[in-house]
């Protein structure tokens, strides 16, 4: 985690979001994911062996999140709401061009479900392709954003258990799509965010490097013991950090 931050709404602010549709970005809640996105920029712009994917539900899909993008080696994961209309043919949206598009694997995933939280197996086919698009209906203080290419990926699962949703996902990534394998691992890097690690797996992680091996008979470790470990942990990203900015 790089940033974060919490909104606390008003009783009078509940039930509004249609109300602020129209308004500037920096109006919204919403803005929030570009002040985070703009920081882990700035950050880490002086890092360029480090290769970053901010990744996002449906909700981080809105074009002006897309359009702040400037360090090459950071990029965007984004499940796709909007099926945006191709700049080259605006008949033509970005879910319609890359359902269109060849199979080109088939393998299988884990997934959760967030309601139960129980996992499963899936056998999902593979679709790609590049995907050019500009605003549709920029309001006035959205006529200078610039137009976006990103690459659509789709994963729709193939005879998916009775009475459980399948999975069907477009997925929006700055990364080059050159092969399959290029895919597939954007398509696993989005898997991880259903399977993040609680609390007790990072105090365990942080804990291994001073010798904790999370066998049954041992007690976990104090207060003492982790934050002397979390030190060790800093040290060790202090020292990875200086390591790339002297290559």
């Amino acid at each position: 985690m790089f940033k974060q931050s919490a909104i606390i709404r008003t009783d009078a602010s509940l039930g509004k979001r249609h109300h602020r549709i129209p308004e500037p970005i920096q109006d919204k809640e919403s803005y929030r994911w570009l002040e985070h996105f703009n920081a882990l920029q700035d950050y880490f712009t002086t890092y360029p062996n480090i290769e970053l994917y901010n990744i996002c539900d449906r909700e981080g899909d809105f074009y002006e999140l897309f359009a702040i993008r400037r360090v090459e080696h950071i990029h965007f994961i984004i499940r796709s709401q909007y099926s945006r209309s191709l700049k080259e043919d605006p008949n033509v949206g970005i879910h319609d061009k890359v359902a269109n598009s060849s199979v080109k694997a088939i393998f299988k995933i884990d997934v959760t479900n967030r309601e139960t939280c129980k996992k499963r197996k899936a056998i999902v086919q593979l679709k790609y392709c590049k995907v050019h698009f500009e605003h549709a209906s920029p309001r006035k203080f959205q006529k200078n954003l610039p137009p976006i290419t990103m690459w659509a990926i789709q994963v729709e699962e193939i005879n998916p258990p009775k009475s459980i949703k399948p999975v069907k996902w477009i997925l929006l990534t700055t990364k080059k799509i050159s092969s399959i394998s290029m895919a597939k691992t954007i398509v696993r890097y989005y898997v991880l965010t259903m399977h993040p690690p609680s609390i007790k797996d990072f105090v365990i992680t942080i804990a291994r490097l001073g010798g904790f091996t999370n066998f049954s008979n041992q007690p976990y470790s104090g207060l003492k013991v982790f934050w002397r470990r979390w030190n060790t942990f800093q040290t060790i990203v202090k020292s990875y950090q200086s390591f790339l900015s002297n290559e």
